[in-house]
């Protein structure tokens, strides 16, 4: 075993919050993208945090413990492991209690309870009901155009073609506002145009999406 693996091996065992954060954040899809070890971080994680709430430890609030189930809830989903659903559950219904309903929190949990319901006519009419709230109470967060996002991409697969555009097109508008041009959701939003105009038969417009996605991603 190499001095990497012993010092990742660690951190997993040791009693360091601090730094099993870190190694969670760090194994994630924006850095190492290493799915396996950012599951075992996560899943070390969430009974510590616990512990060091119930202890009474200071700086440990009900909010981190709630941040670190959606994340290990995050985790098994991305690893394509199973029990998300009832993370998202918990955390959902805690962020509720703590921080209200028109909160970026709860409304991230909200959509990913959503996400995993096996009615595609059921996950559409949750979707639409967070985003015409989000749209409203939270326009400047993030997770208000993830949920756009996810409905445009339901309306899609349900070819409902004209619903969809609608979405995509405020999901970029407001993602380009939010995170700028050459933000890798804001290229992928330009990528979802393109594929929903060729489908319309708007061969032109599908190829200007397209090529804007491509130059962004040059840039980057």
């Amino acid at each position: 075993i190499n001095s990497i693996t012993v010092g990742l091996l660690e951190i997993l065992r040791g009693g360091d919050i601090v730094k099993l954060r870190a190694l969670a954040e760090l194994s994630g899809q924006d850095c190492f993208n290493d799915r396996e070890l950012h599951l075992s971080a996560c899943t070390s994680l969430l009974p510590m945090v616990e512990r060091a709430h119930a202890a009474g430890e200071e700086g440990v609030t009900e909010e981190e413990v709630l941040d670190a189930v959606m994340a290990l809830g995050a985790a098994h989903m991305w690893a394509n492991r199973g029990s998300c659903i009832e993370l998202y559950k918990r955390a959902r219904k805690g962020y509720r209690r703590l921080l209200g309903e028109n909160n970026a929190k709860y409304v991230d949990a909200a959509c990913s309870v959503a996400s995993q319901n096996i009615s595609a006519d059921e996950r559409i009419a949750e979707f639409r009901r967070l985003w015409e709230n989000a749209k409203v109470t939270l326009p400047d967060a993030d997770i208000t155009y993830d949920i756009a996002n996810n409905l445009g991409i339901e309306y899609e697969e349900k070819g409902r073609l004209k619903e969809a555009k609608a979405i995509q097109l405020a999901t970029l508008q407001g993602q380009r506002r939010l995170l700028g041009d050459e933000h890798k959701r804001t290229l992928g939003s330009l990528s979802n145009m393109g594929v929903l105009l060729y489908k319309e038969g708007d061969y032109e417009g599908a190829l200007d999406y397209y090529q804007q996605a491509i130059r962004g991603k040059e840039r980057v």
